[in-house]
Protein backbone atom coordinates (compact mmCIF):
# COMPACT_ATOMS: atom_id res chain seq x y z
CA UNK A 1 0.00 0.00 0.00
CA UNK A 2 0.88 3.61 -0.95
CA UNK A 3 0.79 5.87 2.45
CA UNK A 4 -0.24 9.69 1.73
CA UNK A 5 2.85 11.05 4.47
CA UNK A 6 5.82 9.19 5.44
CA UNK A 7 7.11 11.04 8.48
CA UNK A 8 10.85 10.62 9.01
CA UNK A 9 13.32 12.12 12.01
CA UNK A 10 16.39 12.96 10.07
CA UNK A 11 19.92 11.99 10.98
CA UNK A 12 23.16 14.04 11.73
CA UNK A 13 26.31 13.98 10.33
CA UNK A 14 28.25 11.32 13.03
CA UNK A 15 29.95 12.83 15.98
CA UNK A 16 33.41 12.31 16.08
CA UNK A 17 32.14 9.20 18.47
CA UNK A 18 30.40 8.02 16.35
CA UNK A 19 32.57 8.45 13.72
CA UNK A 20 35.26 6.54 15.48
CA UNK A 21 33.38 3.34 15.89
CA UNK A 22 29.02 2.97 15.13
CA UNK A 23 29.09 0.96 18.60
CA UNK A 24 30.55 3.76 20.56
CA UNK A 25 28.11 3.20 23.79
CA UNK A 26 26.61 6.68 23.44
CA UNK A 27 22.55 6.80 22.06
CA UNK A 28 20.28 9.33 21.13
CA UNK A 29 16.73 9.03 22.66
CA UNK A 30 13.91 8.50 20.58
CA UNK A 31 11.93 11.28 20.43
CA UNK A 32 8.29 12.17 20.58
CA UNK A 33 7.73 15.13 18.70
CA UNK A 34 7.81 13.51 15.13
CA UNK A 35 5.11 10.91 16.39
CA UNK A 36 3.21 13.79 17.16
CA UNK A 37 2.96 14.88 14.24
CA UNK A 38 2.51 12.05 12.86
CA UNK A 39 -0.54 11.41 14.95
CA UNK A 40 -1.67 14.82 13.75
CA UNK A 41 -1.74 13.47 10.19
CA UNK A 42 -3.52 10.33 11.14
CA UNK A 43 -6.42 12.35 12.84
CA UNK A 44 -7.20 14.48 9.55
CA UNK A 45 -7.52 10.96 7.77
CA UNK A 46 -4.79 9.99 6.22
CA UNK A 47 -2.36 6.82 5.88
CA UNK A 48 0.98 7.45 7.98
CA UNK A 49 4.16 5.93 8.59
CA UNK A 50 6.97 7.17 10.23
CA UNK A 51 11.10 6.40 10.78
CA UNK A 52 13.23 7.09 13.32
CA UNK A 53 16.60 7.39 10.71
CA UNK A 54 17.73 9.57 13.66
CA UNK A 55 18.10 6.56 15.63
CA UNK A 56 18.83 3.85 12.84
CA UNK A 57 21.40 5.85 11.31
CA UNK A 58 23.22 7.56 14.31
CA UNK A 59 26.92 6.85 12.51
CA UNK A 60 26.52 7.39 8.77
CA UNK A 61 29.03 6.16 6.48
CA UNK A 62 27.79 6.37 2.82
CA UNK A 63 29.72 3.27 1.72
CA UNK A 64 28.23 1.27 4.47
CA UNK A 65 25.01 2.77 5.11
CA UNK A 66 23.60 3.56 1.84
CA UNK A 67 22.38 0.26 0.66
CA UNK A 68 20.70 -0.24 4.10
CA UNK A 69 18.62 3.20 3.76
CA UNK A 70 17.32 2.53 0.17
CA UNK A 71 16.34 -0.69 1.23
CA UNK A 72 14.23 1.17 4.66
CA UNK A 73 12.97 4.16 2.03
CA UNK A 74 12.04 1.45 -0.78
CA UNK A 75 10.35 -0.57 1.64
CA UNK A 76 7.43 2.41 1.90
CA UNK A 77 5.97 3.59 -0.88
CA UNK A 78 4.37 7.17 -0.43
CA UNK A 79 3.52 10.07 -2.00
CA UNK A 80 4.81 12.61 0.49
CA UNK A 81 8.01 12.63 3.06
CA UNK A 82 8.15 15.48 5.45
CA UNK A 83 11.01 15.42 8.02
CA UNK A 84 10.43 16.77 11.25
CA UNK A 85 12.36 17.42 14.49
CA UNK A 86 11.47 18.88 17.82
CA UNK A 87 10.06 22.38 18.00
CA UNK A 88 12.07 24.21 21.13
CA UNK A 89 15.31 22.52 21.50
CA UNK A 90 17.92 23.54 18.74
CA UNK A 91 20.59 21.00 19.13
CA UNK A 92 17.83 17.98 17.77
CA UNK A 93 16.82 20.65 14.40
CA UNK A 94 19.34 22.48 12.91
CA UNK A 95 22.28 19.61 12.23
CA UNK A 96 19.72 17.38 10.54
CA UNK A 97 20.10 19.48 7.40
CA UNK A 98 22.32 16.46 6.69
CA UNK A 99 19.81 13.68 6.89
CA UNK A 100 17.19 15.61 4.81
CA UNK A 101 19.73 15.89 1.74
CA UNK A 102 20.60 12.39 1.70
CA UNK A 103 17.09 11.23 2.26
CA UNK A 104 15.40 13.86 0.02
CA UNK A 105 18.25 13.12 -3.06
CA UNK A 106 17.34 9.35 -2.48
CA UNK A 107 13.41 9.55 -2.40
CA UNK A 108 13.26 12.11 -5.76
CA UNK A 109 16.02 9.65 -7.52
CA UNK A 110 13.20 6.70 -7.14
CA UNK A 111 9.97 8.64 -6.71
CA UNK A 112 9.84 11.73 -9.16
CA UNK A 113 6.58 12.62 -8.12
CA UNK A 114 7.10 12.64 -4.46
CA UNK A 115 6.21 15.73 -2.23
CA UNK A 116 8.70 16.69 0.57
CA UNK A 117 8.62 19.32 2.79
CA UNK A 118 10.29 20.11 6.27
CA UNK A 119 8.48 20.92 9.84
CA UNK A 120 10.11 21.97 13.08
CA UNK A 121 12.48 24.55 14.47
CA UNK A 122 14.76 24.11 11.17
CA UNK A 123 11.72 25.00 9.06
CA UNK A 124 11.08 28.11 11.16
CA UNK A 125 14.36 29.43 12.06
CA UNK A 126 16.11 28.93 8.65
CA UNK A 127 12.77 29.37 6.39
CA UNK A 128 13.03 30.11 2.39
CA UNK A 129 17.07 29.46 3.01
CA UNK A 130 16.01 25.84 3.99
CA UNK A 131 14.44 25.60 0.50
CA UNK A 132 17.69 27.03 -1.46
CA UNK A 133 19.67 24.54 0.80
CA UNK A 134 17.64 21.35 -0.49
CA UNK A 135 16.37 21.65 -3.85
CA UNK A 136 14.21 18.45 -3.68
CA UNK A 137 11.94 20.17 -0.98
CA UNK A 138 8.37 21.72 -1.82
CA UNK A 139 7.64 22.95 1.12
CA UNK A 140 7.80 23.80 4.58
CA UNK A 141 5.65 24.25 7.78
CA UNK A 142 6.38 27.77 9.80
CA UNK A 143 5.47 27.16 13.79
CA UNK A 144 4.50 24.72 15.69
CA UNK A 145 3.03 22.34 13.64
CA UNK A 146 0.83 19.90 15.62
CA UNK A 147 -2.39 21.21 15.20
CA UNK A 148 -2.20 22.43 10.89
CA UNK A 149 -0.07 20.09 9.45
CA UNK A 150 -3.06 17.66 8.50
CA UNK A 151 -4.56 20.57 6.64
CA UNK A 152 -1.51 21.71 5.13
CA UNK A 153 -0.49 17.77 3.93
CA UNK A 154 -4.28 16.99 3.05
CA UNK A 155 -4.23 19.99 0.64
CA UNK A 156 -1.05 20.02 -0.47
CA UNK A 157 -2.27 16.04 -1.82
CA UNK A 158 -5.48 17.18 -3.12
CA UNK A 159 -3.74 20.16 -5.19
CA UNK A 160 -0.48 19.90 -5.49
CA UNK A 161 2.26 22.15 -4.52
CA UNK A 162 1.65 24.80 -6.93
CA UNK A 163 -1.89 25.41 -5.59
CA UNK A 164 -1.99 25.22 -2.53
CA UNK A 165 -2.17 27.82 0.16
CA UNK A 166 -2.04 27.99 4.04
CA UNK A 167 -0.93 30.80 6.15
CA UNK A 168 1.85 28.55 7.78
CA UNK A 169 2.95 26.79 4.60
CA UNK A 170 6.16 28.52 2.77
CA UNK A 171 6.75 27.31 -0.59
CA UNK A 172 9.02 28.24 -3.46
CA UNK A 173 6.07 30.46 -4.91
CA UNK A 174 5.19 31.87 -1.68
CA UNK A 175 8.68 33.17 -1.03
CA UNK A 176 8.97 34.82 -4.40
CA UNK A 177 4.82 36.49 -3.41
CA UNK A 178 6.41 38.00 -0.67
CA UNK A 179 3.86 36.26 1.31
CA UNK A 180 5.01 36.36 5.12
CA UNK A 181 4.10 33.00 6.92
CA UNK A 182 1.71 32.96 9.81
CA UNK A 183 3.60 30.83 12.60
CA UNK A 184 1.42 28.23 13.83
CA UNK A 185 0.14 27.83 17.48
CA UNK A 186 -0.30 25.08 19.56
CA UNK A 187 -3.03 26.94 21.50
CA UNK A 188 -3.54 24.15 24.30
CA UNK A 189 -1.20 20.80 24.53
CA UNK A 190 -4.32 18.54 25.69
CA UNK A 191 -5.50 19.10 22.66
CA UNK A 192 -2.57 18.01 20.09
CA UNK A 193 -2.61 14.38 19.03
CA UNK A 194 -1.51 12.06 21.31
CA UNK A 195 1.88 10.49 19.91
CA UNK A 196 1.44 7.66 17.14
CA UNK A 197 3.52 5.39 19.41
CA UNK A 198 2.18 2.28 17.09
CA UNK A 199 4.11 3.62 13.78
CA UNK A 200 7.23 2.75 15.77
CA UNK A 201 7.01 -0.83 14.33
CA UNK A 202 8.76 0.06 11.32
CA UNK A 203 11.18 1.50 12.79
CA UNK A 204 11.87 -1.03 15.63
CA UNK A 205 12.01 -3.50 13.07
CA UNK A 206 15.27 -2.18 11.51
CA UNK A 207 16.78 -1.45 14.96
CA UNK A 208 16.47 -5.18 16.26
CA UNK A 209 17.97 -6.36 12.48
CA UNK A 210 21.07 -4.31 12.60
CA UNK A 211 20.97 -4.07 17.07
CA UNK A 212 19.71 -7.50 17.83
CA UNK A 213 21.55 -6.97 20.91
CA UNK A 214 21.95 -3.24 21.58
CA UNK A 215 18.47 -2.70 24.02
CA UNK A 216 19.17 -4.93 26.85
CA UNK A 217 18.70 -1.86 29.37
CA UNK A 218 15.92 -0.66 27.08
CA UNK A 219 15.58 1.43 24.49
CA UNK A 220 15.71 5.42 25.93
CA UNK A 221 12.23 7.71 24.77
CA UNK A 222 11.88 11.13 25.92
CA UNK A 223 8.88 13.13 26.49
CA UNK A 224 7.31 16.47 26.99
CA UNK A 225 5.09 17.66 29.40
CA UNK A 226 4.93 21.53 28.61
CA UNK A 227 6.38 23.73 26.06
CA UNK A 228 7.92 27.08 26.55
CA UNK A 229 10.18 29.03 28.01
CA UNK A 230 10.50 32.25 30.23
CA UNK A 231 13.86 32.88 29.38
CA UNK A 232 15.36 34.41 26.52
CA UNK A 233 18.72 32.91 26.05
CA UNK A 234 20.71 34.47 23.49
CA UNK A 235 21.86 31.32 22.32
CA UNK A 236 18.82 29.07 22.98
CA UNK A 237 15.66 30.77 22.13
CA UNK A 238 14.79 32.05 18.65
CA UNK A 239 10.82 30.50 17.70
CA UNK A 240 7.80 32.04 17.40
CA UNK A 241 5.77 31.05 20.82
CA UNK A 242 9.10 30.31 22.84
CA UNK A 243 7.88 32.48 26.15
CA UNK A 244 4.19 31.01 25.67
CA UNK A 245 4.46 28.60 28.54
CA UNK A 246 1.58 25.97 28.30
CA UNK A 247 1.76 22.23 29.95
CA UNK A 248 0.10 18.80 29.46
CA UNK A 249 -2.57 17.73 32.06
CA UNK A 250 -1.41 14.53 34.68
CA UNK A 251 -4.07 12.33 32.74
CA UNK A 252 -2.89 13.15 29.09
CA UNK A 253 1.00 12.70 30.01
CA UNK A 254 -0.46 9.17 31.67
CA UNK A 255 -1.70 8.44 28.52
CA UNK A 256 1.37 8.74 26.57
CA UNK A 257 2.96 6.98 28.79
CA UNK A 258 0.48 4.09 28.68
CA UNK A 259 0.70 4.35 25.10
CA UNK A 260 3.90 3.97 24.62
CA UNK A 261 4.27 1.33 26.98
CA UNK A 262 2.01 -0.99 25.22
CA UNK A 263 3.50 0.09 21.69
CA UNK A 264 7.03 -0.99 22.39
CA UNK A 265 5.88 -4.21 24.90
CA UNK A 266 7.56 -2.36 27.74
CA UNK A 267 11.05 -1.99 25.60
CA UNK A 268 10.91 1.71 26.86
CA UNK A 269 13.02 3.50 28.78
CA UNK A 270 12.14 6.81 30.50
CA UNK A 271 15.60 8.73 29.33
CA UNK A 272 14.88 12.40 30.26
CA UNK A 273 11.76 15.38 29.86
CA UNK A 274 12.56 17.21 26.54
CA UNK A 275 10.87 20.87 29.06
CA UNK A 276 12.75 23.48 28.83
CA UNK A 277 11.81 24.16 32.20
CA UNK A 278 9.93 21.45 33.56
CA UNK A 279 9.61 22.79 37.39
CA UNK A 280 7.85 26.51 36.60
CA UNK A 281 4.77 25.17 38.08
CA UNK A 282 4.62 23.14 41.25
CA UNK A 283 1.23 22.15 40.68
CA UNK A 284 2.71 20.59 37.17
CA UNK A 285 5.15 18.82 39.15
CA UNK A 286 3.30 17.49 41.57
CA UNK A 287 0.55 16.25 39.24
CA UNK A 288 3.28 14.69 36.71
CA UNK A 289 5.39 13.21 39.48
CA UNK A 290 2.15 11.40 40.86
CA UNK A 291 1.86 9.79 37.50
CA UNK A 292 5.31 8.77 37.57
CA UNK A 293 4.76 7.19 41.03
CA UNK A 294 1.78 5.40 39.63
CA UNK A 295 3.45 3.84 37.27
CA UNK A 296 6.79 2.94 38.45
CA UNK A 297 8.80 5.22 36.41
CA UNK A 298 12.43 7.36 37.26
CA UNK A 299 13.09 9.71 34.49
CA UNK A 300 17.20 9.68 34.02
CA UNK A 301 17.39 13.31 34.68
CA UNK A 302 15.02 16.57 34.42
CA UNK A 303 15.90 19.46 32.80
CA UNK A 304 15.13 22.77 34.54
CA UNK A 305 16.78 26.76 35.42
CA UNK A 306 18.33 26.84 38.66
CA UNK A 307 15.86 30.00 39.74
CA UNK A 308 13.43 27.42 39.50
CA UNK A 309 14.05 24.90 42.02
CA UNK A 310 12.95 25.38 44.84
CA UNK A 311 12.46 22.98 47.99
CA UNK A 312 8.65 22.26 47.49
CA UNK A 313 9.91 21.42 43.62
CA UNK A 314 12.14 19.54 44.51
CA UNK A 315 10.27 16.89 46.84
CA UNK A 316 7.80 15.72 44.45
CA UNK A 317 10.92 15.98 41.93
CA UNK A 318 12.66 13.38 43.63
CA UNK A 319 10.09 10.61 43.55
CA UNK A 320 10.48 10.81 39.37
CA UNK A 321 14.28 11.12 38.72
CA UNK A 322 17.17 10.97 40.77
CA UNK A 323 18.73 14.26 39.31
CA UNK A 324 18.10 17.36 38.16
CA UNK A 325 19.91 19.12 34.32
CA UNK A 326 20.85 22.84 35.50
CA UNK A 327 22.62 25.03 32.72
CA UNK A 328 25.35 26.46 34.52
CA UNK A 329 26.76 27.58 30.67
CA UNK A 330 29.40 29.71 32.61
CA UNK A 331 30.78 30.45 36.06
CA UNK A 332 31.62 34.22 34.87
CA UNK A 333 28.42 36.70 35.86
CA UNK A 334 29.82 38.72 33.80
CA UNK A 335 29.17 36.61 30.43
CA UNK A 336 26.17 34.89 32.51
CA UNK A 337 24.63 38.38 31.65
CA UNK A 338 25.61 39.08 28.78
CA UNK A 339 24.59 35.54 27.32
CA UNK A 340 21.03 36.93 29.08
CA UNK A 341 20.62 33.74 31.27
CA UNK A 342 18.63 35.40 34.08
CA UNK A 343 21.49 33.17 36.59
CA UNK A 344 24.07 33.95 38.50
CA UNK A 345 26.84 31.51 39.66
CA UNK A 346 25.47 31.75 42.99
CA UNK A 347 22.06 31.21 42.03
CA UNK A 348 22.94 27.97 40.40
CA UNK A 349 25.16 26.92 43.82
CA UNK A 350 21.58 27.19 45.84
CA UNK A 351 20.05 25.58 43.61
CA UNK A 352 22.65 22.68 43.63
CA UNK A 353 22.07 22.59 47.88
CA UNK A 354 18.35 22.57 47.30
CA UNK A 355 18.05 19.25 44.96
CA UNK A 356 20.95 17.53 47.74
CA UNK A 357 18.70 18.52 50.35
CA UNK A 358 15.90 16.49 48.34
CA UNK A 359 18.08 13.60 47.54
CA UNK A 360 18.42 14.75 44.32
CA UNK A 361 21.54 14.76 42.50
CA UNK A 362 23.05 17.35 40.43
CA UNK A 363 24.14 17.61 36.52
CA UNK A 364 25.45 20.51 35.02
CA UNK A 365 25.71 21.85 31.37
CA UNK A 366 28.57 23.30 30.50
CA UNK A 367 28.88 25.71 26.95
CA UNK A 368 32.65 26.29 25.49
CA UNK A 369 33.43 28.86 23.20
CA UNK A 370 30.59 31.44 23.89
CA UNK A 371 30.99 34.81 22.23
CA UNK A 372 32.64 36.14 25.46
CA UNK A 373 34.94 33.49 26.23
CA UNK A 374 38.59 34.27 26.62
CA UNK A 375 41.58 31.92 27.03
CA UNK A 376 40.99 33.31 30.91
CA UNK A 377 37.43 32.25 31.42
CA UNK A 378 37.78 28.88 29.66
CA UNK A 379 41.35 28.14 32.17
CA UNK A 380 38.32 29.08 34.93
CA UNK A 381 35.80 26.73 33.69
CA UNK A 382 38.16 23.88 32.96
CA UNK A 383 39.41 24.16 36.72
CA UNK A 384 35.90 25.17 38.10
CA UNK A 385 34.71 21.40 36.31
CA UNK A 386 37.82 19.77 38.15
CA UNK A 387 36.46 21.71 41.60
CA UNK A 388 32.92 20.68 41.47
CA UNK A 389 33.10 17.48 40.28
CA UNK A 390 36.38 15.82 41.68
CA UNK A 391 34.87 17.02 44.96
CA UNK A 392 31.47 15.91 44.46
CA UNK A 393 30.14 18.46 44.99
CA UNK A 394 27.66 18.06 41.43
CA UNK A 395 26.88 14.03 40.58
CA UNK A 396 27.92 15.06 36.80
CA UNK A 397 28.51 17.84 34.67
CA UNK A 398 29.05 17.45 30.33
CA UNK A 399 30.79 20.19 28.04
CA UNK A 400 28.85 21.30 24.69
CA UNK A 401 30.27 23.34 21.97
CA UNK A 402 28.60 26.61 21.47
CA UNK A 403 26.54 26.58 18.15
CA UNK A 404 24.97 29.81 16.39
CA UNK A 405 22.27 28.29 15.68
CA UNK A 406 19.30 29.75 13.30
CA UNK A 407 17.00 31.90 14.70
CA UNK A 408 19.08 33.16 17.83
CA UNK A 409 19.97 36.12 18.54
CA UNK A 410 23.75 35.11 18.57
CA UNK A 411 23.53 34.02 15.23
CA UNK A 412 21.19 36.59 13.71
CA UNK A 413 23.31 39.78 14.77
CA UNK A 414 26.60 37.23 14.39
CA UNK A 415 28.67 40.90 13.72
CA UNK A 416 27.54 43.00 16.71
CA UNK A 417 29.00 40.09 19.45
CA UNK A 418 32.19 39.43 17.32
CA UNK A 419 31.12 36.18 15.86
CA UNK A 420 32.27 34.93 12.22
CA UNK A 421 29.84 32.11 11.09
CA UNK A 422 32.35 29.77 9.07
CA UNK A 423 30.45 26.08 8.44
CA UNK A 424 26.78 25.49 7.73
CA UNK A 425 23.89 24.44 9.72
CA UNK A 426 24.68 20.39 9.07
CA UNK A 427 27.75 20.75 11.17
CA UNK A 428 26.12 22.53 14.08
CA UNK A 429 26.47 19.97 17.01
CA UNK A 430 26.76 20.61 20.50
CA UNK A 431 28.01 17.45 21.48
CA UNK A 432 30.87 16.26 20.06
CA UNK A 433 30.90 19.03 17.09
CA UNK A 434 33.59 20.60 15.51
CA UNK A 435 32.61 24.87 16.10
CA UNK A 436 31.03 26.68 13.37
CA UNK A 437 32.60 29.35 13.80
CA UNK A 438 35.19 31.97 15.71
CA UNK A 439 35.24 34.44 18.12
CA UNK A 440 37.18 37.92 18.19
CA UNK A 441 39.01 36.49 20.71
CA UNK A 442 38.97 32.55 20.08
CA UNK A 443 39.46 30.46 16.93
CA UNK A 444 37.93 27.31 15.78
CA UNK A 445 40.76 25.15 16.68
CA UNK A 446 41.23 26.75 20.12
CA UNK A 447 37.57 26.32 20.91
CA UNK A 448 37.56 21.96 19.74
CA UNK A 449 40.81 21.56 22.08
CA UNK A 450 39.28 23.62 25.29
CA UNK A 451 36.41 21.82 24.05
CA UNK A 452 38.08 18.55 24.21
CA UNK A 453 40.38 18.92 27.10
CA UNK A 454 36.78 19.94 29.77
CA UNK A 455 35.94 16.32 28.13
CA UNK A 456 38.77 14.52 29.09
CA UNK A 457 39.14 15.92 32.37
CA UNK A 458 35.22 14.82 32.99
CA UNK A 459 36.04 11.22 32.11
CA UNK A 460 39.47 11.09 34.18
CA UNK A 461 37.25 12.38 37.29
CA UNK A 462 34.49 10.21 36.22
CA UNK A 463 36.71 7.50 36.38
CA UNK A 464 37.71 8.25 40.14
CA UNK A 465 34.35 8.68 41.26
CA UNK A 466 33.32 5.62 39.74
CA UNK A 467 36.78 3.98 42.46
CA UNK A 468 35.00 6.11 45.40
CA UNK A 469 37.95 8.92 45.02
CA UNK A 470 36.38 11.92 46.08
CA UNK A 471 38.86 15.21 46.70
CA UNK A 472 38.64 17.68 49.37
CA UNK A 473 40.37 20.68 47.11
CA UNK A 474 41.39 21.33 44.05
CA UNK A 475 44.07 23.76 43.33
CA UNK A 476 44.38 27.06 41.00
CA UNK A 477 45.20 26.85 37.16
CA UNK A 478 48.48 27.33 36.01
CA UNK A 479 47.31 30.26 33.64
CA UNK A 480 50.38 30.75 32.12
CA UNK A 481 50.99 27.46 30.90
CA UNK A 482 47.61 27.34 29.73
CA UNK A 483 47.89 30.87 27.30
CA UNK A 484 51.17 29.32 26.02
CA UNK A 485 48.96 26.19 24.57
CA UNK A 486 46.31 27.82 23.73
CA UNK A 487 48.84 30.50 21.56
CA UNK A 488 50.44 27.76 20.23
CA UNK A 489 47.19 26.59 18.66
CA UNK A 490 46.15 30.22 17.11
CA UNK A 491 50.08 30.00 15.83
CA UNK A 492 51.31 32.62 17.39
Amino acid sequence: MTLDVLVISPFRRPTFRKAISERYPVREPWDSPPLIVAGGLEQRGLTVGYLALQNLFDSWEESRDLSRLREILMDVPTRMVLFTSDYFIPSRSTATLFGIRVVSKQMRAAHAEVIIGVAGRLATTAGPHLLDQVPECDFLVHGEPESVVGDIAAELLEKGVAEARHPSLVTRASTTDGQRPHPATTATLDETPLPAWHLLDRSLHWWDKHEPTSDTAGIPFSLRTSAGCRFRCRFCAGVPNWLNYRTKSAARVAAEIDGLVEATQGRAQFSFLEDEIFTRDLTHVEAISAVCVERGIRFDGVYTHSSLLTSEVAQPLARMTGRVFLGLDNPDDAILKEMRKGQRFDTVLTAIETARAAGLGTHLEWIIGSPSDTVDSLAASLNLITSLYSTGVVESINTYVYCPHPGTEYAERAETYGIRIIDGFEDMQESGGYPTYETKHLTQQQIFVAYLMSQLTIAEIARDRDRGIVQSAVGSSSRGELHRLFDKLRGQ
